[in-house]
């Protein structure tokens, strides 16, 4: 079986997700076998890579580079589902007005 490409990306916030992760503690043990972590605050990486499989999103989009990371991540997740799925996570954001004034609701469809 192939391993779980898993990506975390941490938008404006508390960290509080990326802490609930750690805090799973043994069972972070029992996943290590069956996933590649290959983007996230945890690990050295520059650039959100191709073709993950999960991406755990947390906190607000909250300025010009948030947004264009966002849509990096939803371009580049593997799983059809989750391209649906990504903006159910964070409901509050498709309202959200950027700096430069336009509405995240138009620049995602929604």
């Amino acid at each position: 079986m192939d391993r779980i490409r898993l990506a975390t990306v941490w938008f404006g916030g508390c960290s509080g997700c990326h802490m609930s992760f750690l805090d799973l503690d043994e069972f972070l043990i029992e996943l290590a076998p069956k996933v590649d972590l290959v983007f996230s605050p945890f690990v050295d990486m520059k650039e959100y890579p191709e073709n993950v499989d999960v991406c755990l999103i947390e906190g607000a989009i909250c300025n010009e580079d948030n947004l264009a990371l966002l849509h990096m991540v939803r371009a580049r997740i593997r799983c059809s589902n989750s391209k649906l799925s990504w903006l159910q996570m964070a409901p509050s954001i498709r309202h959200t007005s950027t700096p430069s004034g336009y509405s995240l609701a138009s620049t995602t469809g929604l």
